[in-house]
Formats: structure tokens, sequence, C-alpha cells
């Protein structure tokens, strides 16, 4: 799974490529110098500039995020927060499809934790972030496309959201939404939390 920056990034490209050009494309090129750029800050080397490199290059610490969190029973979803402010969510139709991925979400986060640490950031999890974040999402506006599968592809935007769901017979089977930031998606790092 890609890194929560890069994943917000490329919905914010797939969104605008929908609206300029009706395809669903993404700057391959810019994706893969991110790649580039993660491995580099997180000094990890990739010889094909895989994810799944820098993702074990960093095990160790990724592992002590991940094992710090988890899932309660019959959880669909999650807001994260990255030094103390809200980074993105991700939910799911069904309790069992959160719980595989569960784990592949926080590393995601916390990778970009790792990489843009601001040891002068609040720990703590404000509930009125999590609130302002959620408001923002109810009120994006939604366009829908066919999706290239299944179902109805939702991209949804506001001035500081931007995100995607896929919805099929009317249930959302799985939404993504991030805090737009002002270089591209990305976000601090260190502390990772979610709500």
């Amino acid at each position: 799974m890609l890194f929560h920056g890069l994943r917000a990034a490329k919905a914010g490209q797939v969104n605008e490529n929908l609206r300029a050009r009706g395809a669903y494309l993404a700057d391959q090129g810019f994706l893969w110098e991110e790649l580039s750029r993660k491995a580099s800050r997180m000094k990890t080397y990739s010889p094909t500039g895989a994810m799944a490199d820098i993702y074990e290059g960093k095990r160790g610490m990724l592992s002590e995020y991940i094992e710090k969190f988890s899932a309660v029973s019959d959880q669909v979803g999650a807001i994260f927060m990255v030094n103390g402010k809200v980074a993105g969510m991700d939910a799911f139709g069904k309790a069992g499809a959160f719980e595989k991925v569960f784990g592949k979400l926080v590393g995601g986060y916390a990778l970009d934790a790792l990489t843009h640490c601001d040891d002068h950031a609040r720990d703590n999890a404000l509930k009125s972030q999590v609130t302002r974040f959620i408001s923002s999402a109810k009120s994006a506006s939604s366009k829908e496309h066919p999706s290239v599968g299944l179902g109805v592809d939702c991209r949804l935007e506001s001035r500081s959201i931007i995100g995607f769901a896929l919805v099929l017979d009317d249930k959302v089977i799985h939404i993504s939404i991030f805090k737009k930031t002002g270089n591209g998606g990305t976000m601090g790092r260190n502390r990772t939390s979610y709500a």
C-alpha cells in the first residue's frame, strides 16, 4: 500500500484528470519520483523503486507503530492523525475488510510520520479537529463516474479535503478521504494516532 502522502497526491491527480479528461490517470513519473524521495529520506535502497523495499527497510520502526494500534470489534474505519493533525480516513463496508488492511493503513500513515517528524507538534488527538474534518467531508462536492470495475466511483473534494469512494448497490464499499495540504498531500511526521 502506498504511504498516506502519496495516496493523497494520487487521489488529487486522478480527481483532476477525471474532471479534465474523463480518465482515471495519475502522473506515474511523479509517483515514482515521490517514491524515490521517500526512499532517500528514509535512507533505504530500492533497486526497482518499489514501495515494498521502503517498508522492508523500516520494518522494525513500522512494527512498533503497528503494534500500538489495533482495530476494535466490528470497526469499519478510522481517522488517522499525524503530528496531532488529521491526515485522513479510510472506511470499508464490512468490518472484516477493514481488519484485513488495518495494519497496512497504519503502516502507510506511520511511514509519513517517520519522515516528517515535528517534535513540537501536539501529541493529543483533538475531537474538534476530527469533527471539522468530518464536516468538511460531508459537505464536499461529489462527482460520480463509472467505476473501472463494479459499482460507481465517487470523487470527493472541498477546500480542505480530497477523496474517493466506491459505491455498489447504494452501499459504500470503500472510502478514502485525505486532508489537503499545501505540499501535494504529504503530512508531518512522528506522532500517529487514529480515532
